[in-house]
């Protein structure tokens, strides 16, 4: 079974696979994670960056650092509907941008797509594109637009065209186009609250659509840190708050993707170099039959076991 923007990964271990059976929500199957990183290593890295002529952000790590976490972990590319797990034939990562930073301003959401290959340079680029396409008095027209029109509708004809919306979502018929538009079906949704001078938070994941994982950037704050003389010396911290549908991936695959992301964090050279795309159609669908095969004949593999096992207790008793 296929969807629109992904195929149900049958190939998953059993116990994995109930989970969405257990728990159906995804407040219900929410994890939080922090991960505290430490700012001298970001600052290092964007000023040597800086003397050859490339600037970087805050920002451009945090998103290029996701990107290569997903490329190279690539079971956090997945998403549950409907009680079942799926591949995710993209990685699209969303974020609010605020047309100006005032309290009554305008806010959409920004939808960028990505194939797993990424370097920090083609992060930075297609970033700076979608910021200034969202910003100041530009509008987004896909995703404001569409909103506004659904808004003119009475309240009673609204509420059931999300209701048919769920539906469709749920059994797998809704239109690509709206999941193209919805700002709810993407890898990953990011929240820049450093941007507004505030810390990190663990925001839920939505309940409707299809998103993972949401990652809140905090501010930076003094601390106490580590230097590599093992001293304790005063330094800053910026923590990132993570909130996880643990129904995608087990425990020991989050807890090392974690460290992973840590790293990255905090060794942004290691996002310099492109590496091999992991996420098309194609990509996907090749990779989910080679697992399908595999899973095939480690099913085949435990029944010959089973059976050979049954035979060698019966022949056992006949000897007593």
């Amino acid at each position: 079974m296929s969807r629109k923007d992904g195929k149900w990964a049958k190939y998953i271990y059993p116990m994995l696979q109930m989970t969405p059976h257990i728990m159906p929500h995804r407040w219900d199957s929410a994890n939080y994670a922090r991960a505290d990183v430490r700012c001298d290593y970001l600052d290092r890295f964007i000023a040597n960056q800086a003397e050859k002529g490339e600037h970087f952000t805050y920002n451009d790590i945090l998103i290029a650092a996701i990107v290569r976490m997903y490329s190279e972990r690539i079971q956090m590319n997945r998403f549950v509907v409907g009680n079942k797990i799926y591949d995710r034939y993209d990685l699209t990562i969303a974020f609010a941008v605020k047309k100006v930073l005032k309290d009554n301003a305008s806010e959409t959401v920004v939808k960028v797509n990505f194939d797993g290959s990424e370097s920090i340079f083609d992060v930075r680029d297609k970033l700076k594109a979608a910021f200034e396409d969202n910003s100041g008095s530009k509008v987004n027209d896909d995703h404001d637009l569409f909103m506004n029109k659904l808004l003119k509708l009475p309240a009673w004809l609204l509420r059931f065209f999300m209701s048919c919306v769920r539906w469709a979502d749920r059994h797998n018929i809704l239109a690509g186009s709206l999941v193209e538009l919805s700002p709810f079906h993407n890898s990953c949704f990011v929240t820049f609250l450093k941007s507004i001078k505030c810390d990190f938070i663990y925001h839920h994941v939505y309940e409707f659509g299809t998103t993972g994982l949401f990652v809140a950037m905090g501010k930076e704050k003094k601390a106490a840190i580590v230097n590599e003389a093992n001293e304790i010396i005063p330094g800053k911290v910026m923590t990132v708050g993570l909130t996880m549908d643990e129904r995608i991936a087990d425990g020991l695959y989050y807890a090392n993707t974690l460290r992973y992301f840590t790293t990255l964090m905090s060794r942004p050279e290691m996002l310099l170099k492109r590496t091999e795309p992991k996420f098309t159609k194609e990509l996907v669908n090749e990779r989910h039959d080679r697992l399908m095969e595999e899973n095939r004949q480690y099913m085949r593999e435990i029944k010959e076991r089973l059976k050979r096992e049954k035979k060698e207790r019966k022949a056992a008793k006949k000897h007593k």
